[in-house]
């Protein structure tokens, strides 16, 4: 039996969690997302200690709230880069009829009929591959780390590890160019190179693993940008 909170607030989350509670809705991240906010979501996801133990729901739509390209200022890059920080994060993850979709009428929950959505098939491809990406062994079974991104003001980044799985995951958050390093310091040893294959592409970049380890790896992302490495 598993009881969740629908309740927002560090305060609330601390006491329903310690009150039995085995998981609560998490929006600060999102609303700091839709707000560009960079410096205060990698804040809590350093500093936050329900999100590092995967007790927090993470969301972009749900029953009452707006659609996710109208919360994103129907902005698709923004959609797509605000879907694609939450859901890669530690917790459970909830998805809303059809947001794969990128519909944009919200239904309220007492109607029973509406108007025919139609497919944004920006949102809709995007959402394909994520899917396939959530379904890696690193993200459904492995063990979350928060990154620090050097040299940049916009890019967070984590990476998920399962045994010699390493999902790397980086997303420019706001309407900026960007670049910066991140240093990869799971290399496995003893190889002379290290295969990093971004996976919403499916592009192969192959690259120094003493490199990686010390002066990192180098990503620059156009804005609202997601790339996820898998090495």
């Amino acid at each position: 039996f598993v009881l969740i909170a629908e309740s927002y607030g560090y305060e609330n989350q601390a006491s329903l969690l310690n009150s039995g509670f085995n998981y609560v809705y998490e929006k600060e991240l999102l609303d700091k997302l839709v707000f560009s906010d960079v410096n205060g979501f990698r804040n809590m996801i350093f500093n936050n200690k329900f999100i590092t133990s995967k007790q927090m729901v993470h969301f972009v739509e749900n029953h009452d709230e707006v659609r996710v390209l109208h919360r994103f200022w129907k902005n698709e890059k923004m959609a797509c880069a605000g879907s694609a920080a939450l859901l890669t994060l530690p917790g459970i993850r909830l998805f809303y009829f059809h947001q794969w979709l990128g519909y944009m009428n919200q239904v309220d929950v007492n109607l029973r009929r509406c108007f025919k959505p139609s497919i944004n098939a920006t949102i809709a491809q995007f959402y394909k591959r994520l899917f396939r990406i959530l379904d890696t062994n690193a993200i459904r079974y492995g063990n979350w780390y928060p990154l620090v991104v050097h040299n940049s003001e916009s890019i967070i980044a984590w990476k998920w590890i399962k045994d010699d799985q390493h999902v790397l995951v980086t997303v420019n958050i706001n309407n900026v160019k960007s670049g910066g390093w991140i240093i990869c310091d799971d290399i496995p040893e003893n190889q002379k190179e290290v295969q990093f294959r971004e996976l919403i592409t499916n592009t192969i970049f192959m690259r120094n693993p003493n490199e990686m380890k010390s002066k990192g790896l180098n990503v620059i992302l156009d804005e609202y940008q997601t790339q996820i490495f898998e090495y």
